[in-house]
């Protein structure tokens, strides 16, 4: 199921252009989640509009939280986790430096 979900949750990303998408197996490094996906995206209203996408698409329970200056949603589905950013959120940010 979870590899089913995180296939789905690719697919919806690259489908609605989400860019630099990037897939980090966390399950040796966290209890949080097996999954993290980072993605890149232009603008905040594609940020919104994937996220009711994956919502609509991947079933069960699930958070979304957006930070203040709307550069980056967090989307948890459980055992994966998605992190939409602006290209300057992913820069500053730089969860890959600290999840590789």
């Amino acid at each position: 199921m979870k590899n089913l979900e995180l296939e789905t949750v690719i697919e919806i990303l690259e489908t609605l252009k989400a860019e630099s998408i990037l897939t980090l197996h966390t399950a040796n490094k966290t209890i949080i989640c097996d999954y993290m996906v980072l993605a890149t995206v232009p603008s905040h209203r594609q940020m919104r509009y994937i996220a009711n996408d994956i919502h609509k698409q991947c079933g069960g329970k699930r958070q979304h939280r957006e930070d203040m200056e709307e550069q980056w949603v967090l989307i948890d589905l459980g055992d994966i986790i998605i992190h939409l950013m602006t290209p300057q959120a992913r820069v500053s940010i730089d969860l890959e430096s600290l999840w590789s």
